[in-house]
């Protein structure tokens, strides 16, 4: 068996034309399920850390969020891991279509827009940008690299938009190269897209989260009730 951490050797036929052959021990192929990287002039590992459980029925309930961090933060510490973020870009823009509808705004309609990269113990997890329309953020902590305690939702709460539902889309495709690149991805490697819109009681749209993540670093979790 394959140890975390630890290089998959090779089983090479000495002085014959058969190609060279990966062979492993175990039950399963690592690569294939999943849990191998590739690190460029070494060679292919197995993963060290587990998949991140993304608890996606009840990581923005109203308890979670007044703990002060948010959900992915919470999700990683809970596994015993260290999170972080890099704030890539926060800009007022032209809103991209798909934002557009899912806010309900014109197509001449300014969101803004905080780009990030997120890490759990290093290792990048998502790409996760957030738009919200221009005009509700405008001069509100939402804009500042630290949005304070509770996060972004929190600062939407406290300007009258309660939060009430939140629509995940989820997508699974192969990653574009600068995706690739910034998730540090091996060949072969998918990605998810998730969209996520966020409904206020009133049901009005308040935010459009668009996040690409790493598919052999997350295991998406849903509890549905049959009421």
């Amino acid at each position: 068996m394959a140890l975390c951490g630890s290089p998959l050797t090779e089983n090479r036929e000495v002085g014959g034309s058969t190609p060279p052959l990966t062979t492993f021990s175990g039950t399963g192929d690592p690569g294939e399920e999943g849990l191998t990287d590739t690190q460029h002039g070494r060679g292919v590992f197995v993963r060290q850390a587990p998949p991140l459980h993304r608890e996606g029925s009840v990581r923005f309930a109203k308890d979670l969020r007044r703990t002060g961090g948010g959900a992915f933060q919470a999700e990683v510490e809970a596994q015993s891991r260290v999170s972080r973020q890099e704030i890539l870009e926060r800009a007022t823009v032209s809103a991209p279509a798909f934002v557009a509808e899912r806010l309900g705004l014109d197509d001449s309609a300014e969101v803004f827009v905080r780009r990030r990269r997120m890490l759990a113990d290093d290792v990048p997890m998502q790409l996760a940008d957030s738009y919200w329309p221009a005009h509700l953020v405008r001069d509100t902590p939402i804009m500042h690299a630290d949005t304070g305690q509770g996060g972004s939702y929190a600062r939407l709460e406290e300007l009258g938009h309660r939060l009430a539902r939140f629509r995940e889309e989820l997508t699974a495709r192969m990653p574009f190269d600068d995706e690739r690149r910034a998730l540090r991805l091996g060949p072969g490697t998918p990605v998810v897209r998730l969209i996520r819109t966020a409904f206020d009681e009133g049901g009005t749209p308040v935010e459009v989260f668009d996040s690409v993540l790493a598919a052999n670093r997350h295991v998406f979790t849903y509890d549905l009730n049959t009421d």
